[in-house]
């Protein structure tokens, strides 16, 4: 249609505003302008504790906030501040993941619009705060189109199977020697050498006991002492979280740390059990670790161990059930 001076003229721009506004209005920003942003304090360096403070905030979140701090915070876990990329990586998959999911759930009828796809994807479904605050800081499509996929991220997970099967076993022994070894006119008090030379015997007499049977996998043998030593180190600030992930049960024969391992763990389904998660590793630290003595904590155990969350208190872990064999090994080792 040709333009003539009687041609009501459309301004794009303000009637655009006019949409932002009523948006905005309906759903305001969550963002504080004078709190730490998500690059700060979750993507340059993971701050474990200010992380489970916003986790564990009753105070609403934008949409796929908690979502993506949970991954990050589950790689953490078993990945340490030592692979920041690991961590990086997760929260980066699990960001295209909520932006996958929430274009899958765009309207038909918008589908012919790809423009307005975008548009109500970015503002409808998920909000402006995501893309301000996680999307376009951490590099936008840029970054997220060169994050591994999640079957990647399970082979990943999967290596660090061994390593953290071996941590967890260090403390099912400190804990049992605790609980069933009480008579210290018999028993030695635990320690971390005692319970590299317990896995260590055990690992000898798993490799001879393999040679006639089918091999286990790599990543559910027992490691050698040394080892043990350099996992003991990498993971000091994270034994009470994985030992207290292994006690909780998501599902039978499956534990929150196998689904951690196993790259399935998400907010949506295992985000109710932080307060317990945490509960317990307070236990772990309290009354685990500190049986050992101040001589073997380390002040990375004392940073990043100690309790995330003061006030939650702790949360007893039943004792572990010690397979015969074990039992043996760990009392002779112990005997004065």
């Amino acid at each position: 249609m040709r333009q003539t001076d009687k041609t009501p003229k459309f301004d794009i721009t303000s009637s655009w505003e006019k949409v932002v506004r009523v948006l905005n209005e309906q759903n305001p920003t969550k963002l504080d302008p004078a709190a730490k942003g998500f690059v700060e304090y979750a993507w340059n360096k993971f701050d474990a504790r200010h992380v489970v403070d916003i986790l564990m905030s009753k105070e609403p979140s934008y949409h796929g906030h908690k979502d993506v701090l949970f991954a990050g915070f589950c790689a953490w876990v078993v990945a340490t501040s030592e692979r920041q990329d690991i961590v990086k990586s997760t929260m980066a998959l699990r960001t295209l993941e909520i932006i996958r999911t929430e274009e899958s759930n765009v309207p038909e009828r918008l589908l012919a619009y790809p423009v307005l796809v975008d548009i109500y994807v970015r503002l409808i479904r998920i909000g402006s705060d995501f893309f301000q605050d996680i999307y376009y800081p951490i590099g936008g499509i840029g970054r997220l189109i060169t994050s591994p996929s999640r079957s990647s991220m399970k082979r990943s997970l999967k290596k660090r199977r061994s390593g953290v099967r071996s941590v967890v076993t260090m403390m099912e022994i400190t804990h049992y020697c605790i609980v069933e070894l009480t008579n210290g006119d018999v028993y030695r008090e635990p320690s971390y050498n005692a319970a590299f030379t317990i896995i260590d015997v055990l690992s000898k007499a798993e490799a001879v006991a393999q040679k006639d049977i089918v091999r286990k996998p790599k990543s559910e043998q027992y490691l050698r002492s040394r080892s043990l030593k350099i996992y003991r180190n990498f993971y000091e600030g994270q034994m009470c979280l994985l030992y207290a992930a292994s006690s909780i049960q998501v599902k039978p024969n499956r534990s929150l740390l196998d689904q951690i391992l196993a790259g399935d763990a998400n907010w949506e389904n295992e985000g109710h059990l932080l307060p317990e998660w945490i509960a317990r590793s307070n236990f772990g630290y309290d009354v685990i670790l500190s049986a050992l003595g101040d001589r073997e904590l380390s002040k990375a155990d004392a940073d990043l161990v100690q309790k995330l969350l003061a006030d939650l208190g702790a949360s007893p872990i039943q004792p572990p059930v010690i397979q015969e064999q074990m039992q043996l090994a760990i009392g002779s080792n112990r005997k004065r």
